[in-house]
């Protein structure tokens, strides 16, 4: 009797768990995130790079329902990140911050696993010029890739993604060598959405 118990617990479990990216990510939910990340980068026309560190907070919203059939199905997810750290180590320490506009695609097919590509738009503030050199302390950013959510239970996902990042002050300053990285990101996410109230 106590291992039929077990392998009823185990089977509840299982579909407990089952189809977790469609059961967190569904319409008008709120996605808030905390990431940190690293990568390096290459300045045109010059021969070193550049290695980068960032850390900051996402929120977002899953903007439609659920569309498409079987691998394709899924849902948009549109947001902001903001930035407060994003460290450069160039000839020298560059400090910034900024913010960034996404939209991400995400696959919701999976029991715990949800591949996701998304696409951004951002602005970076330094201190600095960055590049070093007659930049520019304003930048713009753009940047693509894709990435997994990690579903640890229902409205909670650890997620891994590769982004990468170009960097420009689109002439701002006299020179402008564009910047190309590769970023690494870890995050971490808390889905959340509102109850629902009728109205009279």
């Amino acid at each position: 009797m106590k291992i039929l118990g077990i392998v009823i617990l185990f089977f509840a479990a299982t579909a407990y768990t089952q189809d977790l990216p469609s059961a967190s990510l569904r319409k008008g939910t709120w996605d808030f995130g905390v990431q940190t990340g690293g990568g390096t980068g290459g300045v045109h026309r010059r021969s070193f790079g550049a290695q980068f560190w960032t850390a900051g907070l996402r929120i977002g919203e899953l903007c439609t329902a659920e569309h498409g059939q079987g691998w394709r199905r899924g849902n948009l997810e549109c947001g902001m990140d903001i930035i407060p750290v994003f460290l450069v180590f160039e000839r020298e320490a560059i400090y910034g911050g900024g913010s960034n506009l996404f939209l991400k695609w995400t696959f919701t097919r999976g029991k715990k696993l949800a591949p996701y590509y998304e696409l951004g738009l951002g602005m970076l503030f330094t201190k600095s010029n960055l590049p070093s050199g007659d930049t520019s302390t304003l930048n713009f950013t753009a940047q693509t890739g894709p990435g997994i959510y990690i579903f640890t239970h229902e409205k909670r996902a650890l997620a891994l993604g590769v982004e990468f990042l170009h960097i420009s002050n689109a002439f701002l300053g006299n020179f402008n060598p564009g910047i190309n990285v590769v970023h690494f990101a870890l995050e971490y996410h808390w889905f959340h959405r509102a109850a629902r109230r009728d109205t009279p």
